[in-house]
Formats: structure tokens, sequence, C-alpha cells
């Protein structure tokens, strides 16, 4: 159920359509093409686009940021050269998703590691106060469930349905996720 929630919210934030306007700015109105870029990985154009000074933290239709989307996709090194310009690591969208919601929640433990390491908050709420741990736990990702353990993710907290991390890991039956989380409580 939690994974359901989450993936419904994920594609209503990012089936908008992409535009740019005739003078090669960002349409904000619309997700842009560069966006559309980086979902498609390509690197090439990625690079052009931002050394046209792209706002690197402009926002879209649901207050997506490039770095959202990069996340949101596996792009590495997209979201290191975002990083590395001045995207803001704990931006959050008009749901409170974050890069690193994103990542948790996609098992892209790479991107998960480097935005940690780039001072993301592990315990930074959405709007229903599930944490990028909830979400790393609600798609089974161990790799990503120690990561954020490692790092002090907080199991303590509880969502705005009544469900802690532990709580999602009983319900989904993973006994290794129930253990660290209990061993990480202790």
């Amino acid at each position: 159920m939690f994974r359901i929630l989450f993936f419904v919210a994920f594609i209503a934030v990012f089936s908008h359509a992409f535009d740019m306007d005739s003078s090669n700015n960002i349409d904000i109105k619309n997700l842009p093409n560069f966006y559309k870029v980086i979902k498609n990985g390509d690197y090439k154009a990625f690079r052009q686009y931002i050394s046209k000074f792209v706002d690197i933290n402009g926002r879209a239709d649901g207050g997506n940021t490039a770095l959202m989307v990069a996340s949101a996709n596996g792009r590495l090194q997209m979201v290191k050269d975002l990083v590395g310009l001045g995207a803001k690591v704990d931006t959050q969208n008009d749901m409170g998703a974050s890069p690193l919601s994103f990542a948790s929640s996609l098992g892209y433990k790479e991107i998960v590691e480097f935005l940690i390491d780039s001072g993301a908050d592990v315990n930074i709420l959405n709007e229903d106060n599930y944490t990028p741990l909830m979400f790393a736990v609600s798609g089974n990702y161990i790799e990503i469930v120690k990561i954020l353990l490692d790092m002090d993710a907080d199991i303590n907290i509880i969502n705005k349905y009544g469900y802690s991390a532990l709580d999602i890991a009983k319900q989904n039956g993973n006994p290794q996720i129930i253990k660290l989380l209990l061993d990480s409580s202790n």
C-alpha cells in the first residue's frame, strides 16, 4: 500500500508536458525540455543546457527541480554536476519530495550516498511525513536502508498514517530490514 501511494503521487508529479519558449529560456509553466534531456540521460545535451546558465534551482510544474528529475531517473553524473553548480540538495517539490526521497524510493544507492555526502537531510519529511528511510523500506532497498541508518536516520518518525519505518517493514514482511531497524533501535 505504501509503495502504491508513493508511486501514484510520483506519476502525478512527473506526468506533465515538456516545453521551452522561443528564446531558449526555460518555460516554467511546464516541465522544460531540459528535464526531458535529464530523464533520457542525454549527457551532451545536458552539458549544453547547463552551459547556457539554466537556473539550476528553477522549478517547474509540481515544484520539481532538475536535481529531483536527475535523482528520480538515476542520473548520477548529472546529479553530481547539478550539485557542483549549486543545486540545493534539500529542496522539496509541492508534495514535499526531495532529491533524496526520490533516490531512496527508487533504489539509486550511489545517488543516495552522494546526496548525503553533499549534506542532504536524511530525516527530511514530505507532506505525509514520509522520510527517505520509509521510502527505502517500502521499496525493500536493504543497502539504502543500511546507509540511511548509518547516517542516523530516525526510525521513530511516524508518518501521517500512523506508521513508522519499522511498521512499514513489518507490513512488507522483509525480515532483513526488520532486523536492521530493530538492531538500530538498541
